[in-house]
């Protein structure tokens, strides 16, 4: 009799223990579950944030069309809805990328699932500044009607501000080109742009840059020739640097130089030289284009005002020649004055001459003496031939939708929606 009394008092001694725990923890069981969502797999851009800062267009989705809050915040909480018009606050925490914030919802259905993107104040700043990877913390602490829901955090990796998204697949596998973000390194506001437009004036292929004024196609062409002198003269060189440590099987991306980059390292490959030029085609008021096709990037731009005839460039042939390598205007002059050259006479037929390779089925046969503004203008008419050949081989695909091809027309209505991400 006394084990069976013992028994009961245990049992119910258990069963109160339970009892005040479940009572205990019975909102913490029953709360409904929340938790961090994105739509780029953990990735934060940079060069999307600063880009998109100042206008109100959406490049990327939401993760669900009845998103609620700034659809422009790279990421969101998705919860679910315990009671009608519930009352919910989201609280960010700082990081070095953002500032503390606040973001307060109400949801009117209950049960429902939503998705809601919180107010983020960016360190602009600090984006800018972030060249390689980094991890980052991001960590939230939510109230549904003044109920603490907890706090948790996930680790996204903060991409540097060089690489830039060229699309990506969302939940359901559908393909987003996402290639107007070149726009972003397209920046005619650099302040080292009137310094090598200074040098290109200095070379005196013309007396004055004015875009479309002269109404003259040619004189449009040699305002870009005189661009691309400058250039040489810098020594420009092709360097091929676009992988990215980026390890996801749903977003493609690409290292892409600044024109600050460009400028300081007077390196570029395909993409760098062609939104170089873009930004400076920009900046004396004519219209550029960037053109992409599979394994390939180059730069186009109009000839007229009314955007009826076109040409495009292969920037990479910048760098296949030295310009040291040949003489001044200055040097031949003095040599033919002491007969030291020959005449550079087309009847005369003992000019030593040579080959130089621009691309690998690409040649061009040129004189020795040529000056230093002849080989250059010999290069940038090959350039021209070459890239406009390119395009017409492949025009057909622009316009479907096809991967890997874009015809990117840098003009107002383009800086509506990307602003240059000013580095």
């Amino acid at each position: 009799m006394k084990k069976r009394i013992i028994l009961i008092i245990l049992l119910s001694i258990v069963l109160l223990i339970g009892g005040y725990l479940f009572i205990r923890h019975y909102d913490k069981i029953f709360k409904p579950k929340w938790e961090i969502v994105d739509e780029l797999d953990g990735n934060i851009f940079p060069s999307i944030v600063v880009s998109l800062a100042s206008t109100n267009h959406l490049i990327i989705e939401p993760v669900s069309p009845e998103a609620l809050g700034n659809r422009k915040s790279t990421f969101a909480i998705k919860i679910e809805n315990p009671a009608e018009n519930s009352k919910v606050r989201i609280q960010l925490n700082r990081s070095n990328f953002y500032n503390s914030t606040t973001t307060e919802f109400e949801l009117k259905k209950k049960g429902k699932t939503y998705y809601l993107y919180p107010n983020i104040v960016w360190r602009y700043d600090n984006l800018l500044t972030n060249e390689q990877p980094i991890p980052l913390d991001v960590s939230f602490q939510v109230f549904v009607n003044n109920e603490d829901f907890g706090s948790d955090s996930r680790t996204f990796s903060v991409r540097g501000i060089n690489e830039c998204l060229l699309g990506y697949k969302d939940n359901n596998g559908k393909y987003h080109d996402t290639g107007i973000f070149f726009a972003a390194y397209v920046n005619e506001d650099h302040p080292d742009i009137d310094k090598i437009l200074r040098e290109a004036l200095d070379t005196r292929i013309v007396r004055l840059f004015h875009g479309y004024q002269g109404k003259n196609p040619e004189d449009v062409k040699n305002q870009v020739y005189a661009i691309w002198n400058a250039l040489q003269k810098r020594n420009f060189k092709y360097s091929s640097i676009s992988k990215t440590s980026l390890a996801s099987d749903k977003l493609f991306s690409q290292r892409v130089r600044t024109v600050g980059n460009s400028l300081e390292s007077s390196q570029i490959n395909c993409l760098d030289g062609s939104v170089l030029f873009a930004s400076f085609l920009r900046a004396i008021n004519i219209d550029p284009i960037i053109v992409r096709i599979p394994g390939h990037v180059f730069v186009g731009f109009y000839l007229d005002k009314n955007h009826t005839e076109r040409v495009f460039l292969e920037t990479t042939f910048i760098g296949q020649v030295n310009l040291e390598d040949y003489l001044s205007q200055e040097q031949v002059e003095e040599a033919l004055i002491y007969e030291e050259l020959p005449n550079n006479s087309e009847e005369n037929e003992d000019v030593e001459v040579e080959e130089i390779t621009i691309v690998s089925n690409t040649t061009a046969t040129v004189k020795k003496h040529l000056t230093q503004n002849e080989i250059s203008k010999k290069t940038f008419d090959l350039a021209i031939e070459y890239a406009t050949e390119k395009f017409e081989e492949h025009k057909d695909f622009f316009g479907t939708h096809k991967p890997n091809y874009m015809y990117l027309q840098i003009n107002n209505d383009t800086r509506k929606i990307i602003q240059p991400i000013g580095k």
